[in-house]
């Protein structure tokens, strides 16, 4: 007896937000990427470089360079800092800097 109908195991991504799909065209390969603002927490703009989105690796270290100065600038408490920098900023952006790299690249995104 398996699980019941329409059970998810929790690692699975549960919607957009969490994963998105891309096909190649000249192959059909389709790769997905899984919790882009998780691995953007984790591992920041080397993620962006694996997963070759490079134009995204440049913008997201000067988007931190431009937060870090604009926080700098209003003296707030380093706490503070590090929760924008590290994990507010790649939440908003990882999944967009993802999504455009491989959609610049010509790959096809797969909606089910």
């Amino acid at each position: 007896m398996g699980p019941p109908s329409g059970f998810q195991k929790w690692w699975e991504p549960q919607d957009e937000f969490n994963s998105a799909k891309f096909r190649h065209p000249s192959n059909g390969y389709v790769e997905e990427s899984l919790y882009p603002w998780l691995f953007g927490i984790l591992f920041g703009p080397f993620y962006l470089l694996y997963k070759r989105a490079y134009w995204g690796a440049i913008w997201y270290v000067v988007g931190l360079f431009i937060i870090a100065v604009v926080l700098g600038y209003w003296h707030s408490p380093p706490a503070i800092n590090a929760l924008v920098l590290f994990v507010v900023y790649p939440i908003g952006v990882m999944r967009r800097l993802v999504r455009q790299a491989y959609l610049r690249r010509g790959w096809i995104e797969v909606t089910e």
